[in-house]
């Protein structure tokens, strides 16, 4: 059960949390920066990410094979916020609000 494949060990996701740290209203700034630099598929390619996210070339490369879960070199709205929400500072709850939030379109709850 599960995802069939892996691409990194815990210690190495735990590594990861110098790139995050994020509260919950920031994640939310994160994400709307996302949607305005996303192209029309809502994807980001890993130049538009290094500048939207403010690191090199190499942490982007290693930030990618994380999230990347499809493995397209291009990073989705949901692959996206998911990486975002797991590496947060928010306690379990506000994590499943910020992944629950990208299926709520009509934002009715």
């Amino acid at each position: 059960m599960g995802n069939e494949f892996t691409v990194g060990t815990h210690s190495e996701l735990d590594g990861m949390k110098k790139y995050a740290g994020f509260s919950p209203g920031q994640v939310e700034i994160i994400r709307e920066k996302f949607d305005l630099m996303a192209d029309e598929d809502l994807t980001i390619g890993k130049e538009q990410f290094s500048k939207l996210m403010k690191v090199s070339e190499a942490e982007t490369d290693r930030i990618f094979e994380f999230f990347d879960i499809d493995q397209s070199g291009r990073i989705d709205t949901y692959e996206f916020i998911c990486a975002l929400a797991l590496l947060s500072q928010a306690n379990l709850r506000q994590k499943i609000e910020l992944v629950f939030n990208l299926y709520d379109f009509d934002k009715n709850r």
